[in-house]
């Protein structure tokens, strides 16, 4: 079978400083008690996915459990501390509200530059731009600055311009739940014609209607663990016990 996203024993840890917090007493600091107060947290433990090739995969958990540190080591935005991962084809990622966007470029501008950083060419976006404003539905406000945009703008435009990249991968993390629930409808539907296309998609959420109406196959993060990869059904039974022995 033919893989999309191999991840082998993927791992991140963070240092964490604890004890002196004033950059004078750090640098003056001479008997190592600085240095002692360090301690590493993990993130992501030997996580070990495959996805094959137009699957559709939920990631879920709760808030901290690592769900977001694995998105942004697939964009490439920050490196693992160990472990492995193997991307076959082209990856457009979605990992926050506004990113890739400049607050004081217009909605116009923003297109064309948001484009270019997900690999489109002028001609590309050119060719694509009336699609992606009709799908956005921010026509009246597009040679408007993007910080005077609503939230729900900025995802709509983002959206808008990542679905329209020729990608074999998808990766969505929790910016749906900003759009009204007629836009988040209007998203899920895109995301089906893209993957009837073959497009690989991973989508990262909290809510479980959309998890059930869209995921093929659900992976519960908790305490920087994959604890359960499989039905959708199952997985969400466990993600709230999960929940109600935490709450």
């Amino acid at each position: 079978m033919s893989f999309a996203i191999e991840i082998s024993d993927l791992t991140k840890s963070y240092t964490l400083h604890k004890g002196q917090k004033s950059l004078l007493k750090l640098f003056s600091t001479d008997d190592g008690s600085y240095m002692k107060s360090k301690n590493r947290f993990s993130a992501l433990n030997k996580i070990n996915i495959r996805i094959s090739k137009g699957e559709i995969v939920g990631i879920t958990g709760m808030n901290g459990a690592g769900k977001s540190t694995l998105l942004k080591i697939l964009s490439r935005i920050t490196p693992p501390t160990a472990g492995k991962i193997t991307i076959q084809g082209r990856m457009v990622s979605m990992l926050e509200v506004g990113t890739g966007f400049h607050p004081e470029l217009t909605g116009r501008e923003n297109v064309y530059l948001n484009g270019a950083i997900l690999g489109l060419s002028r001609r590309e976006i050119d060719a694509k731009f009336d699609s992606i404003l009709a799908f956005a539905e921010v026509k009246t406000f597009i040679d408007v600055p993007v910080k005077r945009y609503s939230s729900g703008m900025y995802v709509r435009l983002a959206f808008a311009v990542a679905a329209h990249v020729d990608a074999d991968i998808m990766l969505i993390d929790e910016v749906l739940a900003v759009g009204d629930i007629s836009f988040q409808e209007k998203c899920i539907k895109k995301m089906d014609e893209l993957n009837e296309s073959g497009v690989t998609i991973v989508f990262v959420s909290h809510n479980t209607v959309q998890l059930e109406r869209f995921v093929e196959r659900l992976i519960l993060i908790d305490n920087a663990e994959a604890v359960y990869d499989g039905s959708v059904a199952e997985g969400l039974t466990s993600y709230h016990q999960i929940l109600a022995g935490r709450s």
